[in-house]
């Protein structure tokens, strides 16, 4: 008997008015993104990926599109700081149970390079 292969809905978080103030870092956060769904669907897993959520208007629409592809489970990749209403409505209308990823995209964070940018308190 097969098994059919596991539905996930895959999205991450980030916040809409940071793109202009960071440049680069929407692209980099979705690069990151695209590592964790290569990994999930190398692991035979069917991934429904709304992308980076960084608005309350695409949480309805990653909502919309979980419901509609009956995902399973939900992994939501926290890639950034984003807002609740980013957030919360993708979780409470998918209905489905949900696994809060905290990667980060190195083995540890570079100390030595971080305290010389002078910003540690």
């Amino acid at each position: 008997m097969n098994t059919p292969p596991l539905r996930l809905g895959l999205f991450g978080i980030g916040l809409d008015t940071y793109w202009p103030q960071f440049p680069g870092l929407k692209r980099r956060l979705e690069g990151y993104q695209q590592g964790i769904r290569e990994r999930l669907a190398a692991l035979g897993a069917t991934v429904v990926d709304a992308g980076l959520v960084d608005s309350p208007t695409q949480a309805r629409v990653a909502a919309e599109m979980f419901r509609r592809e009956g995902v399973e489970l939900l992994l939501l990749y926290v890639s950034t700081y984003a807002l609740s209403s980013t957030v919360l409505p993708v979780v409470q209308q998918a209905r489905v149970p949900v696994v809060v990823l905290n990667l980060q995209p190195v083995a540890a964070i570079d100390y030595d390079a971080f305290n010389k940018l002078g910003i540690a308190a």
